[in-house]
């Protein structure tokens, strides 16, 4: 049986905060790592907006770290996620971010699986 988000959701929301915090001081390990950990806590619920909001703070972290290419995925999915959910005003925050990123990554390493991607849209 899957956690409910109630039970994760403060686990995955301080890791987010702290991931921002960490990156923004240029601890980018330390920042990586709690962003992550944060998407893994989260996928194991249902709960598809903070699903969306942890994609994008592995994202944006990726992107500070100077590793675009691998935070593609993330913000590629977090979009999908937003929009499907109908909230456009972070579906453009997400698409902010993605124009800012490299077209294409240089690899797969690190990109989400089960990604949407554009020939299943």
């Amino acid at each position: 049986m899957a956690a409910t988000a109630d039970d994760l959701l403060p686990q995955v929301l301080w890791r987010q905060v702290r991931a921002l915090a960490l990156v923004a001081a240029r601890a980018i390990e330390q920042a990586e790592q709690l962003a992550r950990d944060a998407l893994r806590l989260i996928n194991e619920t249902d709960a598809v907006m903070f699903r969306a909001d942890a994609l994008m703070t592995l994202a944006s972290v990726l992107h500070v770290a100077g590793r675009g290419a691998q935070a593609v995925g993330f913000a590629d999915e977090a979009v999908h996620f937003y929009e499907t959910k109908g909230d456009v005003v972070d579906a453009v925050r997400a698409k902010e971010l993605r124009v800012q990123l490299p077209d294409a990554p240089d690899d797969s390493e690190g990109a989400p699986s089960g990604a949407p991607s554009d020939a299943s849209a």
